[in-house]
This record gives structure tokens, sequence and C-alpha cells, in this order.
């Protein structure tokens, strides 16, 4: 029995679905082999002793054996201070220790964590996703091995893990000198937003890039004064009322988002990790006119942007007033263009700047006017054509 047999079926009785790799590759050939099951008594047909390489399916469907896959040199230098202690260690001469498997006793999704500068740092790889085992052969020939004689993956709670890992990735972003607050910052000066009568949805926009960037109460404060020396506020704000933006923003976006990628593509309507700009989309308007008003016309007391038998009218001041169409399109048409969209360049997806034209500005705008379209018998129709009607008188 060859020794890539005996360890499938060595990996098959621990409970891990193990797959059939090409020798020196790391990618799956057959059709379909997210879904392959392969038994004890079918592995021979894999495993028939010619040079190959053996995978095995993370997550569910090994009951969720997770892999740590540690890219950049950093994160494995820095891993065993942040990771769970684990036997289940492997990699090969170039590059030792830069897996680390674990037993997440719940579900655990797959998230990636990159850098602006340097790339992917870490990943955390679940369900849908492979990893080449030993006593594989890497593609520089190098044989890819375990770390100590008989690895078991130590149990984990899935959160427990999330945090480690993130930990991690943020320690290498510190040592590598690209800091979050850095990042977080570039985020607000790119706003491009009217401040209204006292810049409050200014300030809930950068408390909503704090919140998104995951950075701490004393952080965020730091950064927002710091923001606040390059683009004044009208008024001054409290250290306290700031502390309540942040918490309105926790209830408008989610913590973090832009520091992980659960798939390593940033979805439409999101922030790209790397950049900290907008991916949109010139097809799906939608989540487009979701991230604008989000971004121009939200506050914590309400949207500020409503649509009233095809007029657009926004908040001004104290009152609703009309939205002219030139003006709004120059301003939506100057958002679009710092934006980003997925273009597929040599057969693979790629972020380029977002085609802001005249098709592309007026699709997105009619999505924007039914997304705040108002009903007729909707009673914040009266406040807002009052508040309309007062400002015309």
């Amino acid at each position: 029995m060859s020794d890539l047999l005996s360890k499938s079926i060595e990996y098959t009785n621990r409970g891990w679905s193990v797959i059939p790799i090409p020798h020196k590759s790391k990618a799956p050939r057959l059709n379909g082999w997210q879904k392959l099951r392969l038994t004890t008594e079918n592995l021979p047909k894999h495993f028939n002793g010619k040079p190959q390489n053996i995978g095995v399916l993370l997550g569910e469907p090994s009951g969720w054996l997770i892999d740590i896959d540690l890219d950049h040199p950093v994160a494995v230098e820095l891993a065993p201070e942040y990771l769970p202690p684990t036997s289940a260690v492997f990699g090969r001469a170039g590059k030792q220790r830069s897996h680390y498997l674990y037993r997440a006793t719940g579900p655990i999704e797959t998230k990636k964590f990159s850098s602006n500068s340097e790339g992917m740092l870490a990943e955390l790889r679940s369900t849908g996703q492979q990893t080449v085992l030993p006593p594989s052969t890497h593609v520089s020939g190098e044989a890819i091995e375990w770390n100590e004689a008989n690895p078991e993956p130590a149990l984990v709670d899935p959160e427990e893990l999330q945090r480690c890992v993130a930990k991690l990735a943020a320690a290498v972003k510190e040592r590598i000198g690209e800091l979050p607050a850095n990042v977080c910052l570039d985020a607000m000066l790119r706003m491009n937003m009217a401040d209204g009568k006292d810049g409050s949805k200014r300030l809930f926009a950068a408390a909503c890039r704090v919140v998104e960037h995951d950075l701490s109460d004393q952080d965020g404060l730091a950064l927002i004064r710091q923001y606040e020396q390059q683009r004044p506020f009208p008024r001054q704000w409290s250290d306290k009322e700031i502390l309540q933006r942040y918490r309105d923003a926790e209830k408008k976006v989610e913590r973090g988002t832009v520091t992980e990628r659960p798939s390593g593509f940033a979805k439409t309507g999101e922030r790209d990790p790397k950049s900290g700009k907008l991916v949109l989309s010139p097809k799906k308007t939608l989540p487009t006119a979701e991230a604008y008003v989000d971004e121009f016309h939200t506050h914590p007391e309400g949207r500020t942007l409503y649509c009233h038998n095809g007029v657009l009218l926004h908040w001004e001041g104290n009152r609703y007033v009309e939205l002219e169409d030139g003006a709004a399109k120059n301003k939506f048409q100057r958002w679009l263009h710092d934006a980003l969209m997925y273009k597929t360049i040599s057969g693979k997806p790629r972020l380029v700047q977002f085609e802001a034209n005249p098709r592309t500005v007026n699709s997105a705008l009619e999505s924007i006017r039914t997304h705040v379209h108002l009903l007729r018998n909707d009673q914040r129709s009266l406040l807002v054509t009052a508040a309309a009607w007062r400002s015309a008188a």
C-alpha cells in the first residue's frame, strides 16, 4: 500500500473528506469536487500509487475541520502568539508552519484578511474550500510535511478562532506599518458630502467608517479629531456626542466589514478592504442606490432624502427642499467616479474605476428615486410636502 493511500485511509477514518489532487498542484481537477465524498472502499481507485497530491474538504464535510492559511511571513512568525495551540501544523521547507488545523465546535465561515500594501495576510478557510495535506508535493518540488508526528487538530470555539485570526492580522498590519486608523482616515477624507446646518450627517458618516474599520471608541475618537483638523465641522462636537454617533453607526453598519473579506471579493454596495472605496455595479443599481442614500442621506433621526410625485426632496437647514435634477446628477456622477467595479480582464475579475457615464448615472438615479419613493398614503409624505411647501412660501 502506498504512503498516500495509507494517509488517505487514515484521514478518512478521522472523518475528513479527502479528494485527489494532481501531483505538484493545489487545484482539484475533478468537476464537482466540492460534493465528492470518498469512502475507504473507493479510495484505492483515486490513490493508486501514481504520483499525486491529497486534499481535504474543509468545514462542514469534514466535521468543521478548519485551515488557517498563513500567507504573509510575518503572519507565520506571529502565529504562535495569537492562534490557539494545536499540534496539527504543517508546511514545507520554504514556508514552514504556514498551515494550522483546528476542529470548530460549530459552523464558521471562510474569512480572508488582506492589507493594502502587501496583499493577503491570512485566511480562515472553511466550507467550500480545500487544502492540500501531507504527504503531498508543492509546485516547487518541496515536500509538504507535518510539524509533529501525530498531529491532532485542537477543538476550538468558532467565534474565538475568528477573533484570534483577526488579532493576528491586525498585528501583522501593525508590524508592516499599515495601521487600520490610517486606512480609515483615508476613507473619511474621500467622503464628498455637504454639511447642511451643523455637519451632523458628515459626522455620522465618519462614525460609520470608524465602525466599519473596527476601531475602538478611544482610537475612533482620536481619529475623528484628526479628521476634524483637516475637514472642520460647522460646529464643535463633544466627545460624548461623537461617541453617541458611534452607537448610532453600529445600528447601521456591521463592525469590521472593511477589514474582512468573507469570500475574497467585496460585495456590491460594500467597500473594498484594500482601498476603502465602494464597489458598485453598472447593472445592479439597487445596491448603488442604497449605498448612496446610506452615505449622504442617512441620519440617526431618519432619512434625509425622499421622492414624492417624481420630485426629489432633501433636508436642508430645517425643511425639505427640491433637489434639482442637474445638481443631483453632478453630485451623483462625482460620487460614482470615485467608486470601483469588477471587470473581467484575462479571464479574471479585477477591480477598476467605475464607468460613470450618462447611462449609468441615469440608471442608478432612477433606482434612487424608487428606493426613497413615498407612497401617497404614507404619513411621512404629509410631513415632507408640508415642509417643502412652507419653504416655497
